[in-house]
């Protein structure tokens, strides 16, 4: 039997078992079951929208579409039909039950917004009241829109569960078979996605804030605007970020993403491949585990420093990575207090291990390698030039390769060896004390470097027998009369000799390195030599190089070849109270002097004090409408005969001269006011100590107040100030 209406707007109302079959003509034809019925035959809504209602029903429904309807909306099936139907537009389920909604096997869209819109090839239904959502066998995607209740499921298919910017769903995500992708890039606010474990079916399942239950089966992510983060599942994973996205994988599945700024480990070991031109936005957290940065696919130049996590392309840095691999650019890179593998790769690259037993492998470039604390190994690559100019590498191995296994390095019985694997040494760096005498002649080497105890040290490019002599001296040594407004800050004495003889002709290739200790102004200080000739300390060029936190620059110098600057082989690492080094070319040997020339104050105002700060020491003079005030920081290690049970922190020398003249005397009645800063890590009773010039007693200054961090003393004479402490 069958019921076929005409063109108006139909309501059939489905009271109890028929079998009969529904046709609903041209209009908007409503079909309503009532609770329980089943209707032995098919309904056609034909042209129109025409709507099934199934909400009186008090047992779940479970709607299939089965494809496109001929006219319009779809065709599906219901078991509340033992036929099908056919031309439907809307879909409305029970209120309070576990309804199911399933899509055909057509590329389609689910617009979840409150109602769900379900669109494919032109056509649309609306579904209502559906708490479960099946994609068919195509590629489905789920659009979700505000705060919505549901469980979505891919079917087969690769499908899309795209979060529109402050969606939630309060549900689950299952993309089930084909290759999934789980998208928040709509979203302006951070996403946290965690991935928990494999999936069920293929790719990998997890959680996320915005999706009130979990996600499974899911291949992609897409992050948002926001500071997104990815964490792995707990298992070692390998990620590969590239400039457009990323991958990682795990237990043999593999994710793919895009749009994630910041990436986190696992408790085992990770690895972490960056490829060439990314520039991460967030950070990477190795978590548990050995944990490694790969970058050797990069081309350019790296920075890398695990103990305080910078690294120069991620602007948020790095945590818990224990390995470094260098790319083919010049790179630096610093290890932690953990047992370090840092390999450089190709490039002249300088590697750190800090703490820790670390493990260097320097490439086939021209590498400055530093240990650090505990027991480290180097991997020399054959080919490879290097130099150790802390000597605190342990083990000295050729690197591995299809040949032989690694052999030792033949490390000479002083100094410390660079050379290649190849038996072609380049530079010697040695230890040496005040006074000592080093023959320059070490075979195989092309060059030395002699370094003075207080970091202060000379290079030197030619090594044919000399006889090299380094020694101090200071004020109480010194008679030859200091320029001007200038104090010693270091003297050193060069002395070269050859076969017995005395050699005081030019020398090219050495290069002299004074260290800048704290306290002085870099751009006050000059080094100078003494000429016999004119019977004066005349200046000589020389430049700055200030001490990096972390590792020296790169050394662009080249011993092999004698190309480049030598200056770069002057900067120790990490050497305490040192802020970096005054350095200058020197041709003849002689006496060479590092001096800190006096800053100067008008003292013609009329009213008020002229100061100076020299930076942990100052001074402040009355105005006397004359004159000008000289003040300078004092070495203090240069000082003599200073109270044995005591240490010197700081020191300043202060003057006034007028037309040019040093006056003895402050003004008649005015007294100067010193400060010193006082030391942050060290407690003890502090006092001042003052003497006129270099041969008089040191007197003990009185009437000093602390204020803070900073001691203050009124004095009434010209001469030379000394902080002291007594622990």
């Amino acid at each position: 039997e069958n019921i076929q209406s005409g063109s108006g707007n139909d309501l059939f109302n489905i009271n109890s078992n028929r079998a009969i079959s529904l046709y609903g003509g041209a209009g908007n034809d409503t079909y309503v079951f009532s609770d329980g019925v089943t209707l032995n035959g098919s309904i056609d809504g034909q042209s129109g929208s025409d709507w099934l209602d199934f909400s009186a029903f008090t047992t779940a429904r479970n709607v299939v579409l089965t494809g496109l309807g001929s006219v319009d909306g779809f065709n599906g099936l219901e078991a509340s039909l033992t036929g099908s139907f056919a031309n439907i537009d809307t879909i409305t389920a029970t209120s309070s039950h576990q309804d199911t909604f399933t899509g055909a096997n057509l590329d389609a869209n689910f617009a979840i917004n409150g109602n769900v819109v379900y669109t494919s090839t032109g056509h649309t239904l609306t579904a209502n009241a559906f708490e479960t959502l099946n994609g068919g066998a195509g590629s489905d995607t789920f659009d979700v829109s505000g705060a919505q209740t549901y469980n979505l499921n891919g079917g087969a298919g690769d499908d899309v569960f795209r979060l529109e910017n402050d969606a939630t769903l309060t549900g689950t995500i299952d993309g089930q078979s084909g290759s999934n992708t789980l998208d928040f890039s709509p979203y302006t606010t951070s996403r946290d996605i965690i991935l928990t474990g494999t999936g069920s079916l293929n790719g990998f399942a997890g959680i996320e804030f915005s999706i009130i239950g979990t996600f499974d089966n899911i291949n992609r992510i897409l992050g948002g605007s926001g500071d997104d983060s990815l964490s792995g599942t707990n298992d070692p994973g390998i990620w590969t970020v590239t400039p457009t996205g990323g991958s990682y994988t795990s237990a043999s599945r593999t994710l793919t993403f895009a749009s994630i700024e910041t990436l986190s480990g696992s408790g085992y070991d990770d690895t972490f491949i960056i490829k060439n031109g990314v520039t991460l936005p967030g950070s990477i957290d190795g978590r548990g585990g050995t944990d490694t940065l790969d970058f050797s696919d990069f081309l350019t130049d790296l920075e890398v420093t695990l103990e305080n996590g910078y690294v120069n392309v991620f602007h948020g840095g790095v945590t818990s990575i224990e390995n470094v691999i260098g790319g083919a650019g010049d790179d630096i890179l610093v290890g932690d207090d953990n047992d370090n593998v840092i390999d450089g790769g190709a490039g002249n690259n300088i590697l750190a291990g800090e703490g820790g037993d670390d493990t260097l492998w320097s490439g086939t470039g021209y590498n400055i390698l530093y240990g650090g604390d505990g027991n480290d190994t180097a991997y020399i690559a054959a080919g490879g030039t290097y130099i150790v100019p802390l000597n605190d590498i342990e083990n000295l191995l050729a690197a591995p390769g299809p040949g032989p296994e690694p052999k030792p390095v033949p490390v000479p019985v002083t100094g410390t060896e660079c050379c290649a694997t190849e038996k072609q040494p380049t530079l010697i760096v040695i230890d040496i004390e005040s006074g000592d005498q080093t023959t320059l002649l070490f075979a195989g080497y092309l060059a030395a470097l002699l370094r003075l105890p207080e970091g202060n040290e000379m290079y030197f490019g030619f090594l044919n027998g000399e006889v090299a002599t380094l020694a101090y001296f200071d004020t109480f040594t010194l008679e030859k009369q200091l320029p001007e407004d200038t104090a010693l800050v270091f003297g050193i004495a060069y002395d070269l000799s050859h076969n017995g003889v005395t050699d005081t002709g030019e020398k090219a290739g050495t290069t002299l390195s004074f260290v800048v200790p704290q306290g002085y102004d870099p751009q006050d200080l000059m080094i100078a030599r003494w000429n016999d000739t004119t019977k004066k300390w005349e200046e000589i060029t020389s430049s700055y190089e200030p001490e990096l936190e972390t590792v020296p620059a790169h050394c662009e110098f080249d011993p092999r070849t004698g190309e480049g600057d030598p200056h770069c082989l002057f900067t120790p690492f990490n050497q305490t109270g040192i802020i970096g080094h005054r350095i200058a070319v020197v041709t003849v040997p002689g006496e060479y002097v590092l001096l800190v020339k006096a800053k100067s104050a008008d003292l013609t105002c009329t009213t008020g004090d002229a100061s100076l700060d020299l930076g942990t020491t100052g001074v402040a003079v009355p105005c006397s409408g004359a004159g000008e005030l000289k003040a300078l920081p004092v070495a203090v290690w240069t000082l003599h005969d200073l109270p044995a049970d005591q240490y010197a922190v700081s020191g300043l020398q202060f003057y006034t001269k007028v037309e040019g003249q040093v006056q003895p005397d402050l003004a008649e009645g005015q007294t100067a006011t010193l400060s010193f800063d006082l030391p942050q890590s060290v407690t003890g009773t502090y006092q001042v100590l003052y003497r006129a010039d270099d041969h008089q007693a040191w007197t003990v200054v009185s009437g000093a107040t602390q204020t803070g961090d900073t001691l203050q003393v009124q004095v009434s004479q010209p001469g030379t100030y000394v902080l002291m402490i007594q622990p």
